[in-house]
């Protein structure tokens, strides 16, 4: 199917062979089906190149078991991504916090 301009879906479509966007955005509003509430969805891709991950809504603790602390010192990993703030050049709108790719 192709779909041109706004397309909206009473249930949440499932593709079994990928998904491409032209030059556009990929949003999500952190909705969860399962209860709860997930962190904010948002990737804007500048040039060509390709977006190759899964994503899952599995953060909420009743959905997980074996939970123990971990050796890995992620501060250390988190403490090394510099935040900027930043205007988009099509539309001007400025975000306060971000990452550059």
């Amino acid at each position: 199917a192709n779909f041109y301009g706004n397309t909206t879906f009473s249930r949440s479509p499932v593709f079994s062979n990928g998904i491409e966007l032209g030059s556009k955005d990929v949003l999500g509003d952190g909705w969860n089906p399962k209860g709860g509430r997930n962190a904010v969805v948002w990737w804007n891709q500048v040039g060509s190149g390709s977006l190759k991950y899964w994503m899952e809504q599995k953060s909420d603790r009743r959905l997980k078991e074996n939970i123990t602390d971990t050796a890995v010192k992620a501060l250390d990993k988190i403490n090394r991504l510099r935040m900027v703030a930043f205007d988009f050049i099509e539309n001007k709108k400025h975000e306060e916090i971000g990452l550059i790719a």
